[in-house]
């Protein structure tokens, strides 16, 4: 037979475990929670007329979007950083498009590239087009770079273009916060 001094240890063991998946299962809603948040909906805004799209280059239709916006008289420019030339199509009637290859090719060569344009064209304000996934960082290097205004419109992405993102973006955002702080 168990001790009483037995058994009241037992309790509190069961009690530490209990209180431990419970910090464990905090731990993970709020995780999740932010995942979703950062990588799967992010806000995303209700464009207005700007002096240009910009485009960063990924996985999505991104390009549709971007020629879509401009069809509907959002902006007159289209811009779009590529590295497949296939994307740079005939321009249309009243759009200007504008293909650039960003020195390097990442997310923060892209916005460098942007603001550099935007600044010999005399552009302060900006409709950003990525993918969910890459809203947030997007935004934060584009905003290191551009002083003017910038709506985020987000582009569909498939669910496994969107899977592998999230698992990326959890290096790339705390790369651009943590590390490349800079423009």
């Amino acid at each position: 037979m168990d001790s009483p001094e037995h058994d009241a240890d037992q309790e509190r063991s069961k009690r530490r475990r209990l209180r431990r998946w419970t910090w464990f299962a905090i731990a993970a809603i709020l995780l999740t929670t932010l995942e979703l948040v950062l990588f799967v909906i992010p806000p995303t805004d209700e464009p207005t007329p700007a002096d240009a799209i910009v485009m960063f280059a990924g996985p999505g239709d991104r390009i549709d979007l971007a020629w879509e916006l401009a069809d509907m008289g959002y902006a007159s420019y289209v811009v779009v950083s590529i590295d497949d030339t296939s994307l740079c199509t005939p321009e249309r009637p009243n759009i200007e498009q504008i293909c650039l290859t960003p020195d390097p090719p990442t997310t923060r060569g892209e916005a460098r590239a942007f603001a550099e344009l935007a600044r010999e064209r005399g552009w302060d304000h900006l409709i950003a087009i990525s993918t969910a996934s890459q809203r947030v960082r997007a935004e934060l290097r584009l905003s290191r770079c551009f002083d003017g205004e910038v709506q985020y419109v987000t582009a569909p992405e498939s669910f496994f273009d969107r899977a592998y993102r999230v698992v990326y973006e959890n290096g790339a955002l705390p790369k651009a916060l943590l590390v490349q702080r800079d423009c």
